[in-house]
């Protein structure tokens, strides 16, 4: 029987009390940042539970799809008859083929699959660049962990979420590194005329005056501004300067970005590409 399934029973074995967790519950959510267009997001108080079985699909599940989005991207980029299947709008074609100057193709994705168990699945949608729905997740994860019903499973089992956003802020700092590598990029101080050589971020990030400006890049009516706050915190306690930005707030400077007289050196989050192209 699954742990899923013992909880089920549990739960209703103890009506009365576990009745009460899930009001509880359904309160810490409401009051909660798991906000989805001004409203809590839905859940299931029994949690899904996935065991290190699972955890081996899905990575199996994710390496391979990985390698067959980098192949796709390489194919379109080398041969216009691959292109051509695609039958992209001119310039949306122009923009995906303009040097990224990084080694990666697809530095973020949310592969999204119908789940059956352990080695049976079936992929349902590719999402590209900003992965939606990682903040309600951290949140409904962080309660549900702690829910009566939960914790009286804790003898029995352990349980961990996983984390969201430091490790994300952190394989940026990767994908810096190989850009200002590539490039032999020249960062220029934000509070000196002086330009010098940089080739770490590290390096970077100890010096104050250097500060790479991440924009978090959305239309503001379009995209979730609570999910964005997170992201902007976790960027700024891990050195970064960062910024919520609306594409139409930009002006461009010999070739650059910037938001008033501020550089932008990474964009975590760029548009959806539909409305990109809705409000090209």
């Amino acid at each position: 029987m699954t742990y899923e399934r013992q909880m089920v029973d549990v739960f209703f074995e103890n009506y009365a009390t576990y009745k009460q967790d899930f009001l509880q519950t359904k309160e810490a959510v409401k009051n909660s940042n798991a906000i989805y267009k001004g409203q809590p997001v839905p859940y299931l108080h029994i949690p899904k539970l996935y065991d290190q079985t699972d955890m081996d699909t899905f990575k199996m599940a994710l390496d391979g799809i990985h390698q067959i989005s980098k192949k796709t991207i390489a194919l379109y980029q080398e041969h216009e008859a691959i292109r051509a299947l695609f039958g992209f709008d001119a310039r949306l074609d122009a923009l995906i083929r303009l040097p990224h100057h990084y080694t990666t193709t697809v530095p973020m994705g949310r592969f999204d699959i119908f789940y059956y168990g352990p080695g049976d699945f079936q992929f349902c949608e590719l999402n590209a660049d900003g992965a939606s729905a990682m903040n309600e997740d951290h949140e409904l994860s962080q309660i549900l962990m702690n829910t009566q019903l939960a914790q009286a499973f804790n003898d029995k089992i352990t349980t961990e979420k996983f984390e969201l956003f430091h490790s994300w802020v952190d394989e940026v700092k990767v994908i810096y590194d190989d850009f200002l590598k590539i490039t032999g990029a020249k960062l220029k101080s934000a509070e000196t005329s002086v330009t010098e050589e940089i080739t770490e971020t590290a390096e970077i990030l100890e010096n104050s005056a250097r500060i790479p400006m991440v924009a978090i890049l959305d239309f503001i009516d379009k995209g979730s501004s609570l999910e964005f706050e997170v992201f902007k915190r976790t960027f700024i306690e891990d050195g970064f300067d960062a910024i919520i930005i609306d594409p139409r707030d930009l002006k461009v400077k010999d070739g650059f970005m910037f938001v008033g007289d501020r550089k932008i050196d990474i964009v975590y989050r760029r548009l959806v590409t539909k409305d990109l192209m809705d409000r090209y």
